[in-house]
C-alpha cells in the first residue's frame, strides 16, 4: 500500500517534542437530558452518563453518550458548539450498541459510529439529523474504533484490544492490514478506546485505571485518580510502530479529534457520569 497524497502528520516525530494538557469543557449529565424507563431496572429511569465516541463536524464536537443499564444499551448524541462548549442540541435515541468511536466524512455528511459489539459493524448516521440511515459490515475481525481521513481519503479501524490495524478506502474496501498490539500496563494491560489518523499514522488511543484497576475492572470496571492515557501510534502504511505519547490526562480517555493543530480528547469524568474535553498540544520541544 503507496500514499502518494503529500500529508502533514500531526506530529513530526523526527524532532524531540513536548505534550500539554489542560481541561477545556466539561458538563454533567444528571439529570440526564432524556429519561425512558428502563428495562434493567424497572423501578428507575436511565441516563446517558457514560461518554463513548464523539467526532468534530461544521464547527460542533459531537459525543456520544451511552446507558448500558437497558438491554438492547441505548445512545445520545450531544451537539456542542466548539467555540464555548455550549450543548444546541441533541439527536434521537439510537440503538447502535457501545457506540465506542465516531468520525465524520464531509464528502457525503455522514458521521460513521463504530458498534463495538463483538461484530465488524459500523453505524451511519446524518450529520445534520443524527438520524440512523444505514449499516455496514467491514472487512476484519471484532472492530471497535473507526476515523475518516479526508486529505488521503481513507478510513482506519482497530480490532478489539489492537491486535490488528485496518486500512479502507473511502467505500470501506480493505486495502491495507498489520499486527499491532497494546501497551502493557500493571497488573491488566491497557484499553484500547477510539482512534484517529492524519492519513500516515494512527493515533490508538489507550487507558489505565491505575492503581488496583485489575482488581476492580474484574467486579465489572472502575477508574481512579491515578488513572494513566496516551497514544500508541502506528504507520498505517507500513505496520511499523513510531512512538507512544504521553497524554497527560488521568481520565479514561474516548475520542479524539485534531482542531487547530491540537488534539481534543473527549474522556469520561472521574465519577463517569459525563463529559470532559481536553486539549493536548504536541509541539516540538526546542530547549
Amino acid at each position: 500500500m503507496e500514499n502518494n497524497v503529500n500529508v502533514v502528520p500531526f506530529v513530526d516525530f523526527s524532532k524531540r517534542y513536548k505534550v500539554d494538557s489542560v481541561i477545556k469543557n466539561r458538563f454533567s449529565v444528571t439529570p440526564p437530558p432524556v429519561c425512558t424507563e428502563g428495562e434493567r431496572f424497572k423501578t428507575v429511569k436511565y441516563a446517558y452518563q457514560h461518554t463513548q465516541g464523539g467526532c468534530v463536524a461544521n464547527g460542533y464536537l459531537y459525543t456520544c453518550m451511552h446507558s448500558p443499564y437497558v438491554q438492547p444499551n441505548k445512545v445520545l448524541i450531544i451537539k456542542q458548539d466548539l467555540k464555548n462548549g455550549r450543548i444546541v442540541g441533541f439527536g434521537p435515541e439510537l440503538e447502535i450498541g457501545h457506540a465506542n468511536d465516531a468520525t465524520y466524512n464531509p464528502e457525503d455528511n455522514t458521521i460513521i459510529v463504530s458498534y463495538c459489539d463483538g461484530t465488524t459493524r459500523m453505524a451511519i448516521l446524518d450529520a445534520d439529523t443524527l438520524e440512523h440511515k444505514d449499516t455496514v459490515a467491514l472487512e476484519g475481525h471484532v472492530l471497535c474504533n473507526i476515523h475518516y481521513d479526508p486529505v488521503t481519503k481513507v478510513y482506519v479501524a482497530c480490532a478489539v484490544q489492537n491486535e490488528a490495524i485496518y486500512v479502507y478506502d473511502k467505500d470501506f474496501k480493505l486495502i491495507n492490514s498489520f499486527k499491532a498490539f497494546m501497551t502493557p500496563g500493571p497488573e491488566v494491560e491497557y484499553s484500547m478506546q477510539g482512534c484517529i489518523t492524519d492519513g500516515k499514522y494512527v493515533y490508538v488511543l489507550e487507558w489505565h485505571g491505575g492503581q488496583k484497576w485489575g482488581e476492580l475492572r474484574g467486579r465489572g470496571g472502575a477508574t481512579t485518580s491515578t488513572s494513566t492515557s496516551h497514544f500508541n501510534v502506528f504507520d498505517i502504511y507500513t505496520g511499523e510502530h513510531v512512538a507512544v505519547i504521553d497524554t497527560g490526562i488521568p481520565r479514561e480517555i474516548e475520542y479524539a479529534a485534531y482542531v487547530d493543530g491540537k488534539f481534543l480528547v473527549g474522556c469520561n469524568r472521574i465519577d463517569w457520569n459525563g463529559l470532559e474535553v481536553w486539549e493536548v498540544s504536541v509541539t516540538a520541544d526546542e530547549d
